[in-house]
């Protein structure tokens, strides 16, 4: 089935029917506001502070639209949702921080934009009210939104105590939680607009009179709104909007929704939002940031929906996960991974989260999974992508001072930035299992393995794997700062890269893990979970395997993991419980870890594969995980088609090729580093940009151009195979290195790959 198409000339994806196989999402956020909504008008709408304590507007996905036309008596929404009565037209245009959602019905046409201001805490809306009907139009037009702003208490619970409040002069609705525990004053919301606000109900409950529903709520059908206060149901914005329109006319609401400490807060607001049309200046602003974006950083390849894909719809996602992480909690490993990926666009954000996370360091080394808000359980694998993140910075921005900035360990005392990293390598040394390699700890990257190491003797076959690569990386660092340390550390590299090829490789697969017990997983011993793809993966990324070893776990892979939408995490899944490995044997077969394309890892194998030359095989992984995968269309996948998906479900599954859910995932940053680092082999050093080009043949054959951001200048590589000449270009040859000064003088470069 067709649900809409990509509108190029103005970035936005049309969704032509409310009938998708689920809601669509758009994220639309700023830097303290993070607002989900989809095709339907629905959403959670939610704010978070600088220690990641989160204000939920609204967690219900109750908010919605509702048009009553009291000349035909017909009650239906633009978004189609809640009423659910089919419209005569319906359009919903996702662009990059807004949403436009299209309905009319019996000769009225409601247009619904929503987006955020891009630097307060408001999510706004500007509703159109257009008659084509011929003849006069008498309407009642009502938002309604359910606030959330509940508190609860570590010990105690839930606490709420909401009181509301409204001004006439302000022209504002207001909420408050009053919880006498409450950490926050701002447990507080308003609603402001510009038509006259004189019938409103606050209680949710009052708004379903007569055990009505949301699909026909009997307030808006027979007019009854009371201007309750809520109680302990849950509150609301219900407002009722009057609206007598000419044969002719056309009308529009402008409302905001906030957050504000205080009602003396709110009103000031309010006014201040008094006669200004937020909704056009806040888009505004975000398409001049994002034209910015879009114009950096940029392929062409002769494939126009990839070509899509990496240049706006990637790279924006890209950019949600580096300012929002995963939506929640500031996750070490992700905040470490998605700025690292987002250094090519921003790297002052690189460095932002590169200082915020060396001060969630312990003095020995290990860090916390975890946060704002907190989380100290014991992951090992967080210096992993910690050294590896301030490498990739430095070489990207030639900032060494880095190093030497001061900063406190989380547990005390202080030390470098050098000092933090060496620690973090120090940490990962020292704990060592029975076998002579890391220990899994609480858990590694796959954190469904939580029960390999509960009595301290688990190992972890991927974090020595990802740990020899960080250290392969660390020792460039250390080699070219003179420091004498390097030689420690390629030490326990080149041992440990030993140790694995002579102990955890069965022939064709490196084992995953050993249990306390000393039992393997991965093995061909087990029933369940025999192959694991991320041993597979970093046995290439990290440089342990050779040719040979490479082709007989690669033929591994292809034989067990392999399904129409990229390879699985694991084969075959696990169907009983195991809790010596953990919570991943307790998933149903073929889902998330238990099975799935948990798209994330599959990135890195295709990582993986460009490094061993593979490069053909990594493109195909790349679009078989892309929504546009043909194999997986969105019937069967229920797939954003604008967006990569955390997983599909794998072939064991009961929906195989259905996405878990879109948006947060770190599938896109290794994706985008498969592309340009891997593919492209466009990757900054130390003393210039080495060109590395492992081309697929279709890009080989047709040539390809790329534009990439070197210390803030956009620079363009043409990628030609033989005896080639373009103007104005300077030619390089394939694997080599264009010194600095040599991109400052040049804008285009010639890259000869034979």
């Amino acid at each position: 089935m067709n649900y809409g198409h990509f509108d190029d000339s103005l970035n936005e994806y049309v969704i032509s029917t409310p009938h998708t196989p689920r809601p669509w999402e758009n994220r639309l956020w700023n830097d303290k506001l993070n607002a989900q909504i989809t095709n339907h008008g629905t959403g959670i709408v939610y704010e978070r502070d600088p220690e990641g304590r989160f204000i939920l507007y609204n967690w219900s996905n109750h908010r919605y639209l509702y048009v009553y036309d009291k000349t035909d008596k017909v009650l239906w929404c633009p978004s189609w949702y809640p009423a659910n009565i089919e419209l005569d037209s319906y359009e919903c245009r996702h662009g990059l921080k807004y949403t436009v959602i299209k309905g009319s019905k019996n000769g009225i046409e409601i247009t619904w934009k929503t987006t955020v201001h891009p630097e307060d805490s408001t999510e706004i809306w500007q509703v159109g009210i257009k008659n084509l009907s011929g003849k006069n139009k008498d309407l009642l037009l009502v938002p309604f939104y359910q606030v959330d702003i509940s508190f609860k208490d570590p010990y105690w619970g839930t606490m709420n105590l909401f009181k509301s409040h409204f001004s006439e002069k302000a022209n504002c609705l207001y909420i408050k939680n009053y919880s006498h525990r409450r950490d926050l004053e701002r447990y507080a919301l308003a609603y402001h607009s510009n038509l006259p606000i004189v019938k409103y109900e606050f209680d949710s409950a009052a708004f379903l009179k007569d055990f009505s529903s949301f699909s026909c709520p009997k307030t808006v059908t027979d007019d009854l709104f009371t201007n309750s206060s809520p109680d302990r149901q849950p509150p609301a914005f219900a407002i009722g909007y009057d609206i007598v329109l000419g044969s002719k006319d056309i009308k529009f609401l402008n409302a905001e929704i906030f957050s504000a400490d205080s009602f003396e807060e709110a009103q000031s607001k309010s006014i201040a939002y008094s006669g200004k049309n937020l909704y056009e200046s806040s888009v505004s602003k975000h398409l001049e940031d994002n034209t910015k974006l879009l114009l950096e950083n940029r392929i062409s390849t002769g494939d126009k929906s990839f070509d899509r894909f990496v240049n706006v719809w990637l790279k924006h996602q890209l950019h949600y996960n580096a300012d929002w992480n995963r939506g929640w909690d500031l996750g070490f490993r992700d905040c470490m991974q998605d700025s690292d990926s987002w250094r090519r666009h921003d790297p002052g954000l690189t460095r932002n989260r590169i200082l915020a996370a060396a001060r969630h360091v312990y003095a020995d080394g290990h860090t916390v999974r975890k946060w704002a808000k907190l989380d100290t359980k014991l992951y090992f694998d967080g210096g992993v992508w910690f050294v590896n993140t301030i490498v990739d910075y430095i070489m990207e921005t030639g900032d060494m001072p880095i190093l030497e900035t001061q900063l406190p360990y989380l547990d005390g005392g202080a030390d470098s930035i050098l000092g933090h990293m060496k620690r973090a390598m120090d940490f990962l040394d020292k704990q060592r299992g029975p076998g002579g390699i890391c220990r899994m700890g609480y858990g590694d990257w796959n954190d469904a393995l939580n029960g390999i190491d509960r009595k301290g003797k688990g190992e972890s076959v991927w974090t020595t794997m990802a740990f020899i690569w960080s250290l392969n990386t660390f020792i460039t660092l250390l080699e070219k700062i003179k420091d004498a340390d390097s030689a420690k550390y390629r030490k326990i590299a080149d041992e440990l890269a030993t140790r694995l090829n002579e102990k955890y490789f069965e022939g064709d697969r490196y084992i995953r893990a050993v249990t306390d017990e000393g039992l393997k997983v991965g093995s061909k011993e087990n029933d369940g979970g025999s192959i694991y793809l991320n041993t597979q993966a970093w046995a290439m990324i990290s440089g342990i395997a050779d040719p040979e070893r490479t082709k007989a776990i690669v033929d591994s892979v292809r034989k067990i993991l392999y399904t129409p939408w990229g390879p699985v995490l694991l084969g075959p899944p696990y169907t009983k419980y195991r809790e010596d490995i953990g919570r991943i044997t307790a998933d149903n077969p073929g889902t998330v870890e238990n099975g799935s394309n948990y798209a994330h890892a599959a990135m890195f194998y295709a990582y993986g594969l460009t490094v061993a030359g593979m490069s053909d095989e990594a493109l195909k992984i790349i679009k078989q995980v892309l929504p546009s995968n043909p194999d997986n269309p969105p019937e069967q996948s229920q797939l954003e088609p604008y967006n990569v998906s955390n997983s599909y479900e794998g072939l064991q599954s009961t929906h195989p090729g259905r996405a878990m859910f879109a948006w947060r995932t770190g599938c896109v940053g290794w994706l985008l580093k498969v592309v340009w680092d891997g593919m492209l082999g466009i990757v900054p050093t130390y003393d210039g940009v080495r060109i590395q080009a492992r081309l697929p043949d279709e890009w080989r054959k047709n040539g390809i151009e790329a534009s990439r951001k070197i210390r803030g200048k956009n620079v363009t590589f043409i990628f030609k195979s033989g005896k080639t000449q373009v103007d104005n270009s300077l030619p390089v040859k394939n694997n080599s290195i264009i010194p600095y000064d040599e991109i400052m003088k040049h804008s285009r470069f010639l890259i000869i790959v034979d």
